[in-house]
This record gives structure tokens, sequence and C-alpha cells, in this order.
């Protein structure tokens, strides 16, 4: 079967500094010297847009539905408390990483919370990074002057950030479909040509998949391509509709 990495969902997000502010708080500082404290505000606009398949009859032909929501909060950002701790500031990629664990307290990105780390990556503002390390050092200058083993700092700084996110989400009917097909051992008739393209089937990149029901065999690119337009095996003109996992028919109800 497919791998349990595709998805029928493809989400693209981008994000914003709006502004970075450090401060000085209360003395004595309630944190480790070598700590920052750092709050922050998020505002997130959302939209998600659905590619749906309509079954197909005689006479028919498949037809594309496209559905687009759109959520921007009303309120003002609501604020995270995080500590960034030595050891997340002691280079880019350890800021980095853990500027991506504290965007997971954000209820407002509650949703993706199961999402790659690639996405989270795409969370993280451009430049909020050298920001953080840049306040990080200005502080432990500031400190520079008290007694090594005092662990906390007479003078506490916080940093303020202030960020937006934009991210869509993207279903596709057609990529639900074909994790239905069956990759492994493809069987199908024994076809040596894609009956789309009329090239060779080889699975070398697991690249050839077998259609439920008929067990026709295609390149997969090939098949996808044709699923955009109909669900429908091109050779037979099966119906494919009552092969979408379970799980993704009642998607745009959620």
């Amino acid at each position: 079967m497919a791998s349990q990495q595709e998805s029928p969902y493809t989400v693209h997000a981008e994000s914003k500094l709006l502004k970075f502010k450090t401060r000085q708080t209360k003395k004595p500082a309630p944190w480790p010297r070598d700590s920052l404290l750092v709050r922050i505000g998020c505002s997130v606009r959302i939209s998600s847009e659905s590619h749906h398949l309509t079954p197909t009859g005689p006479g028919r032909s498949a037809e594309l539905e496209r559905q687009q929501y759109e959520y921007a909060p009303d309120s003002d950002e609501e604020v995270v408390i995080v500590v960034f701790h030595a050891e997340d500031l002691r280079s880019d990629a350890a800021c980095r990483a853990a500027f991506r664990r504290k965007l997971r307290r954000l209820p407002q990105l509650a949703g993706f919370r199961g999402a790659e780390v690639a996405l989270w990556d795409a969370f993280v503002p451009p430049g909020v990074v050298g920001e953080i390390l840049s306040a990080a050092a200005s502080a432990l200058v500031a400190a520079g002057g008290e007694e090594e083993d005092d662990l906390r700092s007479s003078v506490g700084y916080c940093c303020d950030v202030w960020m937006h996110v934009e991210a869509a989400t993207v279903y596709s009917e057609a990529k639900a479909l074909l994790l239905s097909c069956t990759d492994d051992d493809v069987v199908g008739g024994g076809e040596e040509q894609c009956p789309i393209c009329m090239e060779e089937l080889t699975e070398d990149g697991g690249g050839v998949t077998a259609l439920p029901g008929c067990s026709h065999a295609f390149h997969r690119a090939c098949i996808l391509e044709w699923l955009h337009t109909a669900p429908t095996c091109p050779c037979c003109r099966g119906e494919l509709m009552q092969y979408l996992p379970h799980q993704y028919c009642q998607c745009d109800e959620a």
C-alpha cells in the first residue's frame, strides 16, 4: 500500500516578524542569568481548500469542486511566555529548534501539532532567531560584573516577539484515491507499458501503482494526473470513488 507518510493534504505556510523588543524587567530576575524570558504573540490566518471529485454516471464526466474557507481571529494576539535556557541559546540551530517547540504551545496553531518539522520550521519568522541570540548576548554582558557563583542576575531582560503566520491547507481527493492503490507486487494483467503515457512500466523508485478493483497498472504520476480529471480507471472506466479511504470520505465535514 502507499506509504503512511503520504497524505492528500498539502500545507503551505509562511511567517513574518512584526515586532521585536527587548526590555528590562523587575529585579532580581526570577530566572537564571544565562536564560532569557520570551513572550510570543502570534496572529494567524488559516485558509483551506478542498478539491473534490464528483462521481461519474452514464454520459457524465467528473467535475472538480473547489471550496475555500478562511479564518482570521478578531481578537488581539494571544501570548505565551516561555524561557530559553542556556542550551537553547548556544547556537542558531539550537535556538531555532527551541523556538519551534515553544510555538507548539500557541493554541491558535494547535491544529498543526501533528505536522512535520518542516512545516513548523516555516512558522519560525525570518530574523527572530538572530534577534533572540543578540538579546541573550546583551543580557549576559549586562550581568558580566556580577559574581560568577550568583546563578541569577540582578537585572532581568525579557523579549517581546510579535509575529504573524499565514497557513493554507489544500485537500486533494485525487491524492486520497491514490492512497487506495497498491504499490508493491503490482498486478494487473502484466502490462508492459503505462496505458496513459505508453512508456515502459518500471518499479524503480516506487513509480508504478495498481488501481483497486480492476488492478490495472500505471505510473503513479500518470494516474494521479488522470484522477484529477476523472475518478475512474482509464482502461475499463471502473468507478473508484467506492475505494476512497474512509477517513477521507467526510473530510470537509470535520
